[in-house]
């Protein structure tokens, strides 16, 4: 299964490793190093930056809920996310996904 991340997560995870131009020593030793790092660093962002972004919708969690039936009032089966309900019993095993909001039926009680 594809997994998705944020590319403002992936550029500032890249920035807090990208090496300042301070060195150690205080003497700019190892200056080439260190631009060569940066300049890595700064081709990533850029790469990432490139990537087309994905068509991706949050996944939505909901459970069905359950009411008795009454002398005055039929049992229905009703869904915590959206409120789409059906009187139909058997819903809770047939539907994994509410057919009204998408909501994915895991959550626990």
């Amino acid at each position: 299964m594809a997994e998705y991340i944020e590319r403002e997560a992936a550029v500032n995870a890249i920035i807090a490793i990208m090496p300042s131009m301070s060195t150690p020593d205080g003497h700019g030793e190892r200056d080439d190093l260190v631009l060569a790092a940066q300049e890595m660093c700064e081709d990533n962002i850029r790469e990432i930056n490139n990537i087309p972004a994905a068509d991706v919708a949050p996944v939505v969690h909901g459970r069905w809920e359950h009411t008795r039936q009454t002398i005055d009032t039929l049992g229905q089966t009703q869904c915590t996310n959206c409120g789409w309900w059906t009187l139909d019993p058997s819903v809770d095993g047939a539907y994994h996904y509410c057919p009204t909001c998408g909501a994915k039926m895991d959550l626990e009680d």
